[in-house]
């Protein structure tokens, strides 16, 4: 049986978004929150997902290398 490397960052991805999830939800049940995970350029999946979702609002983490991207996030600063 062979598992991919693909196949393992995805059930990874979705078990951290799922307790991220849940933790959020305990302090902000009465919203509704979705997470989603998913493949390639996150700047073309975030617009996507967005626009197809009629998303209200979507939050980004930071992990950046330099000041700039610290404070905003490279992600962020493509989006905006």
């Amino acid at each position: 049986m062979l598992i991919s490397l693909e196949d393992i960052l995805r059930d990874q991805s979705k078990i951290g978004l799922n307790e991220s999830l849940n933790n959020i939800k305990k302090h902000y049940h009465k919203l509704n929150i979705e997470s989603v995970s998913t493949y390639g350029d996150p700047t073309y999946a975030i617009r996507k997902i967005a626009d197809d979702r009629q998303v209200d609002l979507v939050v980004l983490g930071s992990r950046g290398k330099s000041l700039k991207d610290t404070v905003y996030g490279s992600t962020t600063c493509q989006l905006v």
